[in-house]
């Protein structure tokens, strides 16, 4: 058994450390600044002591954090080619991963505490293999090709019940590909119409969400 001291552990988690949010299941994380609005993570809580959490980035990609002090375990040689020196128990939560009879997922993580992570795979189409499709019931979709716009093909859609949505040509032609919406909260930019020198930069961020937590750089 491998083990790192709790200071190292923190720091391997610092990029997820986040503020407990009981009211909601997860909470999606929106970094401003006056040039754009960037979806930066969610964050999906185990339980409203919100000690043991996932974070899933924008290209659908899970890590596991925790703020409980403790030490790594690591799954051994003998524990199959898909857990071999991966974290076995972080800070005393058990984490596992997909065995080889679980197709498109083999490798991934399957479980961190009593937390589940499904993953889309070719019996879902073929344009988001692999990207997280659920975290302890927490739906994530993706844009496919049927959505018409290729660009967008691999972004988030959805989380839960929180739809995302980009500006497309339909909305002008200054913004194309910004983010756009997200649940009940919308996001405007100048266009060519304010100015050349504010073409692009943030314009408001309006809205209520309740899952949506915004930071400013």
């Amino acid at each position: 058994m491998k083990t790192l001291r709790p200071t190292l552990l923190f720091a391997l988690l610092l990029t997820f450390t986040t503020f407990c949010f009981a009211q909601n299941k997860y909470q999606i994380r929106l970094k401003v600044s006056p040039i754009k609005a960037e979806l930066r993570s969610i964050i999906v809580n185990q339980d409203s002591t919100c000690d043991v959490f996932i974070g899933l980035d924008p290209d659908g990609i899970a890590r596991v954090g925790t703020s409980r002090q403790g030490t790594i375990e690591y799954w051994g040689t003998n524990d199959g080619a898909h857990r071999k020196n991966k974290t076995k128990t972080l800070a005393g939560v058990p984490q596992d991963f997909y065995d080889s009879f679980d197709v498109d997922k083999t490798g991934k993580l399957k479980s961190f505490g009593r937390m589940v992570v499904d993953y889309y795979t070719r019996f879902d189409g073929f344009d988001n293999i692999g990207k997280v499709k659920s975290i302890d019931g927490v739906i994530f979709k993706y844009y496919d090709r049927f959505d018409g716009d290729p660009k967008l093909t691999g972004r988030l859609k959805s989380v839960g019940d929180d739809k995302i949505t980009y500006y497309s040509q339909f909305d002008g032609f200054d913004n194309i590909g910004k983010l756009k919406s997200i649940g009940n909260t919308v996001i405007t930019y100048f266009d060519r119409f304010s100015g050349r020198e504010y073409l692009g930069r943030v314009k408001s961020v309006k809205g209520t969400t309740p899952t949506l937590y915004v930071t400013q750089e």
